[in-house]
């Protein structure tokens, strides 16, 4: 099973606890001390104290952006065109939100929505594009 050394409080182990839950990973936390130096743990797989952490058999993976990205390559069944389909649409946030980018969309609506926006209309490139 999968480990992530890692810190609730911390928002890059926040995003690969996402990832992971997402791609319906099963996956065992391992809180580590808030002070860096007595993560001993982490320095003895990583060679420093920075988290999140995981471990997945033999591999070590650290930094959260490329954790999401060993993720992603292992566990999504998402095809290369639709991944640089989103990628293309949105290179910004295609691989900091958790989520698609018509969930990203969506979520976005409905907050606004909740927040009593009004929806004036939808900009519609289509036609624009198929020129």
């Amino acid at each position: 099973m999968i480990q992530l050394y890692q810190a609730e409080w911390c928002p890059f182990s926040h995003r690969v606890r996402a990832k992971l839950t997402e791609l319906g990973v099963p996956y065992q936390t391992i809180n580590v001390a808030a002070e860096g130096q007595e993560r001993t743990e982490v320095e003895k797989l990583t060679g420093n104290i920075a988290i999140p952490v995981l471990v997945d058999g033999e591999k070590v993976v650290s930094d959260s952006s490329q954790i999401v990205s060993y993720l992603e390559a292992k566990y999504t069944s998402e095809t290369g065109d639709a991944r640089s389909q989103r990628e293309e649409l949105s290179p910004t946030i295609s691989r900091t939100v958790p989520f698609s980018f018509g969930e990203a969309l969506e979520r976005t609506r409905q907050a606004l929505q909740e927040a009593h926006f009004k929806l004036l209309g939808e900009l519609d490139l289509a036609p624009v594009l198929s020129r």
